[in-house]
């Protein structure tokens, strides 16, 4: 799959006419890239071409309502939370609320301003890619760490191979903790009082959590011991 250019969204423009898809990839350069298609059927195709940073979709289309497209869009689980745009002459509310519901994130009436076009397209980009900066922290140059999908990915940079680890809810919390302290040692009394809402974490099931998540980020060493003390990432 082809990546976008990271200083350069890459936004899929679904509009069937073309002087309308020329004003609109027009009016999104040069902070965006776009590639066009004129219908449903060849959207589809290039979703699994290129990976794709937003959609700016026009609402009815020759094959169907760009809403089918969103629907598809929300199964995928490489595009389900990526920001939607669609441009409408229509100023039926109930249209505008099923938009919503299916998890279209802004409207843009039609015929629409470059300037307007282009600033709501870059506050979505941004909305999202700071909301991912939150998801995911790095806790070392070869791991990181997904709070939403509670992974590891951790990277060996002498095979270049990657690796997913799952961890659990309360791993997740310890890495968190760790990471927000760091470089500043936490004792395992602290470790395990904060980790649960519910319950006391004595000091040896919080050692053990620690060695469960030590052997899901071999090879790095990411959490050190300090004598006496704790631990510290």
């Amino acid at each position: 799959m082809i990546q976008s250019d990271i200083q350069q969204p890459l936004i899929l423009v679904l509009e069937d006419q073309p002087d309308a898809s020329f004003a609109i990839t027009k009016a999104l350069k040069p902070e965006f890239n776009c590639i066009e298609a004129g219908d449903i059927k060849t959207a589809m195709t290039l979703l699994g071409m290129h990976s794709f940073d937003a959609f700016l979709l026009d609402l009815n289309l020759p094959d169907g309502s760009s809403y089918s497209f969103v629907e598809h869009l929300k199964n995928l689980k490489d595009y389900n939370d990526k920001p939607i745009l669609i441009l409408t002459a229509s100023d039926d509310i109930s249209e505008l609320v099923l938009g919503f519901d299916l998890g279209v994130d802004d409207f843009i009436t039609k015929p629409f301003n470059s300037f307007e076009l282009k600033s709501r397209m870059k506050a979505r980009v941004k909305k999202y890619n700071n909301k991912k900066s939150n998801d995911s922290i790095k806790v070392h140059q070869s791991v990181v760490i997904n709070n939403s999908s509670f992974e590891a990915l951790v990277s060996n940079p002498e095979t270049k191979e990657q690796k997913k680890e799952k961890l659990t809810r309360i791993e997740l919390k310890i890495i968190n903790l760790l990471y927000k302290s760091s470089p500043t040692p936490l004792t395992r009394d602290f470790i395990g009082t904060n980790i649960s809402d519910t319950e006391h974490f004595d000091e040896r099931k919080v050692d053990q959590h620690i060695k469960n998540l030590r052997k899901k980020l071999h090879p790095h060493s990411v959490i050190h011991s300090s004598y006496g003390v704790g631990y510290y990432i």
